[in-house]
């Protein structure tokens, strides 16, 4: 970084109260977790101006003050040069001594009261009191001004599991402050961001559960859709302002969710078995005070977070911690906003397709690359497993009724029409053959000598096709034809001939065939050629 870089990321990195800001303009940026001058600049012109109660005249007095402050014009506030330097703020150490006072949420007419007296940072706070010998010393404030101040401030080091006491000796007036972080309590910081259950509800239901405003509206009830995006958008201004903490603990997280994501576990995990397995992953050396159900409730925020695409957390964290927001997304049930669960969702959905039985004939066949009998189709098929429930029936049928895949090059065996292998008669077609030839029924016995004339075939693979293929019926006299011999059923008569009159037993076939999606007109209306 060279020294003009290093000038404007000084001047970036001091708080907010040297800008000369009216109240309104302060309070709009306060309640957005903006504490320093490099959070204007990284939120990005465009998120400022969409603040709640920011309007074009206040917004353009804080880009005007903020140029003013880094000595640029208005129209490189944005630039990249500038955006460059507030990043370089961004990821400096976390050091809780470096926070603004503002941080501590007090009135405005307490921190105005504080900046007169050179009070800006909780640093300056800590020295303030060690001055004053008692704790008490800070001027022109009541008492119990005083006792708020120093409650807000044992509430914010209490994040870190430290009480502010041990920070300084108060009778030792030039002691410097000391950073003695030694574990951060995340379950103070939760409470700090969610304020009470009803939020930490709607949060967890709406980040982890996934659950529609009206959803979570019904579920929590006495509440409006309109309250519920309200507290979420203060969850996210809190989130904001409690950001410095949050990096240190999730640029941790990141470093496991890299190791995690590599494994084929990772992305089929549920929130609960993440945070638990996050909780595993903590090492002795990282001090961080968070139970299980803590860690669900920061996976709630950052999926919140991914749900509704804050530009600051487009532009600043996503990329940072990518790894971490990957896994938590795909953990159930996943987020589809992003790509690459979205891409793996599709992929898991092709993969667990069920395999038509046309299917499975087809990549046995292309596989094999040889003419297969049926049998050893369905063996092979059966073997993929790729179906709950196999039917070797419907596999042959498949085999036998899609002729612009598959041709039958001899008894009982199937080659690949694109092979270009020469088609035998199957059994069906030389019975349909016989029958015309005949022109009239005839008994299994007839038939099963004629058709041994053509081509060898038993007596149980005959009736098999018989009773089962919709081109033939079974009369009352017990034979066997052609089913464009019958009349309708409506205009048979007692006088009809019993060999044109079909058995009630074939009758239930023809009719279980046309139920499981056969197209019974079209195999009957190939013996009329």
């Amino acid at each position: 970084m060279d020294k003009i870089s290093e000038v404007l990321a000084e001047k970036l990195s001091v708080a907010i109260e040297v800008l000369e800001l009216d109240q309104r303009a302060y309070h709009v940026l306060k309640r957005a977790g903006i504490h320093h001058i490099s959070d204007i600049i990284t939120r990005g012109e465009v998120s400022i101006l969409n603040l709640k109660n920011m309007g074009p005249v206040t917004a353009n007095r804080v880009f005007s003050e903020t140029a003013k402050h880094l000595d640029i014009p208005v129209k490189e506030l944005f630039g990249q040069k500038t955006v460059q330097a507030a990043l370089s703020c961004e990821e400096r150490p976390f050091d809780p001594l470096e926070s603004p006072v503002t941080i501590l949420d007090l009135p405005f007419s307490i921190i105005k009261s504080l900046h007169s007296q050179g009070v800006f940072l909780v640093d300056d706070l800590l020295r303030l009191k060690a001055k004053s010998g008692d704790g008490y010393g800070i001027g022109g404030l009541h008492t119990n001004a005083v006792r708020r101040i120093y409650s807000k401030l044992n509430l914010y080091f209490s994040r870190f599991n430290l009480c502010q006491d041990v920070l300084v000796n108060p009778k030792q007036t030039d002691a410097e402050p000391e950073v003695l972080i030694s574990t951060i309590d995340l379950g103070v910081i939760l409470l700090d961001l969610m304020r009470n259950k009803r939020a930490s509800r709607i949060i967890e239901l709406r980040g982890n559960l996934l659950w529609t405003l009206e959803e979570i509206a019904k579920e929590v009830g006495g509440i409006t859709r309109e309250r519920i995006r309200q507290i979420i958008n203060q969850v996210h201004e809190r989130v904001w302002g409690n950001l410095n903490v949050l990096m240190v603990i999730c640029d941790h997280f990141e470093e496991r969710a890299r190791n995690l994501s590599t494994k084929p576990e990772g992305k089929n995990t549920t929130i609960s078995e993440l945070a638990r397995q996050f909780k595993l992953e903590l090492p002795d050396d990282f001090n961080l005070l968070a139970t299980e159900k803590e860690l669900e409730m920061l996976i709630a925020i950052i999926r919140l977070l991914v749900i509704h695409e804050k530009p600051w957390f487009q532009e600043l964290l996503k990329k940072r911690w990518e790894n971490l927001v990957d896994l938590i997304c795909f953990s159930h049930p996943p987020i589809t906003k992003r790509d690459k669960v979205t891409k793996f969702l599709k992929e898991q959905k092709e993969k667990n397709k069920k395999v038509s039985y046309k299917e499975l004939a087809l990549l046995i066949l292309s596989k094999e690359k040889r003419p297969m009998h049926w049998s050893e189709i369905v063996e092979r098929a059966y073997r993929f497993g790729s179906r709950d429930a196999f039917n070797s029936t419907a596999l042959y049928n498949s085999l036998m009724n899609h002729n612009d895949l598959f041709v039958r090059v001899d008894a009982g065996t199937y080659a690949l029409t694109e092979w270009g292998l020469d088609q035998v008669d199957t059994y069906p077609d030389i019975i349909s053959s016989i029958l015309k030839s005949s022109r009239k029924p005839l008994s299994v016995e007839a038939l099963y000598h004629k058709v041994n004339e053509i081509r060898q075939v038993k007596q149980s693979t005959l009736l098999m096709s018989l009773d089962i293929h919709p081109r033939f019926y079974k009369s009352l006299e017990k034979t066997y034809g052609l089913r464009i011999w019958l009349p309708p059923r409506e205009k048979q008569t007692l006088r009809t001939p019993e060999w044109l009159v079909e058995d009630g037993d074939s009758y239930k076939r023809l009719e279980h065939a046309r139920q499981r999606g056969y197209d019974v007109d079209s195999m009957v209306r190939i013996d009329l050629e």
